[in-house]
């Protein structure tokens, strides 16, 4: 490879240590290098390295001096946005020099064509120029990203969990409910619909266990393991939910759910309420 004297001017190594593989063994040939094996190492100066190598090597960059050691990839990436090698402390003075380049100033923000892009859009949205909102204007747009946030509509929400847990399932992370059993599919829903309920039931609640009414509310400050460690449990079992065709929205319901110890819990197993 025929790099400029300049291009290589930050990287502190001179020579790496590379494997010969297929991928690289014909570009080495071309450099006249002789006997090359696969998987055979040798040592090269960096100027004969593949712009993709992933060869680790130290650069030094050129606004602060910091040391990184980082891929020869990376460096070639990084040195040919801006001419010159930065570390990942200078970002915001890349930005910079990037936009004077582009743009002729440090913040495209202040650019004419920006400031009237967020003028229009504030017409259109809200009719009236963001340089000039007023307070009851200021209180529309806080309601607007209230309700009308994507994510505050159900229906989109819904798509977007969706859309995720399609994901896991391709990647392997959870069943499919085709595939689960009766039972498995039951808890699985009660499970799901429990957590929406979870910060409620946390933050109405007194700190007292349900079972004994000893304090707990400070046993958050314990591992997870710990025998006295809050849990949430329902009242009336998910297994007798099941059995008992109860739906998953009643036995996930706020008013089947406390909160006890993990040792209370565990010894409550699948029975209802707990008797000493």
């Amino acid at each position: 490879m025929d790099y400029k004297i300049e291009h290589l001017e930050s990287v502190i190594t001179k020579e790496v240590l590379i494997t010969i593989n297929k991928w690289n063994i014909d570009h080495f040939k071309k450099l006249e290098y002789e006997n090359l094996i696969i998987n055979h190492k040798l040592i090269v100066p960096i100027k004969h390295l593949m712009k993709n190598s992933s060869v680790k090597v130290d650069c030094c960059c050129s606004l602060c001096g910091h040391i990184q050691n980082t891929t020869f990839q990376k460096y070639m990436k990084n040195y040919e946005r801006c001419n010159f090698y930065s570390c990942k402390h200078c970002n915001n003075e890349t930005l910079k020099i990037t936009m004077m380049k582009k743009y002729g100033v440090e913040n495209c923000a202040i650019l004419e064509s920006t400031i009237e892009k967020k003028k229009n859009t504030c017409r259109e949205r809200y009719g009236v120029d963001y340089a000039i909102i007023s307070k009851d204007v200021k209180e529309k747009i806080k309601i607007y990203m209230e309700y009308d946030h994507p994510m505050k509509i159900e229906e989109t929400k819904n798509i977007i969990l969706e859309k995720g847990r399609n994901t896991k399932i391709k990647n392997g992370f959870i069943v499919p409910d085709e595939k689960l059993s009766d039972w498995n599919l039951y808890r699985r829903n009660v499970r799901k619909l429990t957590e929406r309920n979870r910060k409620t039931l946390l933050k109405n609640w007194n700190g007292f266990d349900f079972y004994d009414n000893e304090y707990i509310k400070d046993n958050f400050s314990l591992k997870h393991i710990d025998k006295n460690y809050p849990t949430l449990d329902h009242k009336i079992s998910i297994f007798f939910g099941f059995k008992n065709n109860i739906s998953p929205e009643d036995i996930s319901d706020i008013s089947n759910l406390c909160i006890t110890k993990r040792i209370i819990n565990s010894t409550k197993k699948e029975n209802n309420y707990y008797i000493k």
